[in-house]
């Protein structure tokens, strides 16, 4: 089995690039005793959240598309699936 992450890069209106990376989190949950699951979208250089409100555009995401908000607009650049082996 292996575990699926996304690296997007976007560039910016002044050019500059930006490395978004999908991340599978893991939380344990005492009370019920049970993991949640949940993805992550964050920056690769600095691992900050990017804008929670872009998350389902970047699950989306394609080649060329816009994607914008309050501050700032990206373009799509590039997308990587990345395959690593999950071991037991």
């Amino acid at each position: 089995m292996t575990i699926e992450n996304h690296q997007i890069i976007l560039q910016d209106e002044h050019q500059k690039r930006h490395k978004i990376i999908r991340v599978h989190d893991v939380s344990f949950n005492s009370q019920t005793l049970m993991n949640t699951y949940q993805w992550l979208w964050i920056y690769a250089e600095s691992y900050e959240f990017f804008p929670f409100e872009l998350w389902e555009c970047l699950d989306r995401a394609q080649i060329d598309d816009i994607i914008q908000d309050h501050q700032q607009t990206y373009r799509v650049t590039q997308i990587f699936l990345i395959r690593k082996p999950k071991f037991s």
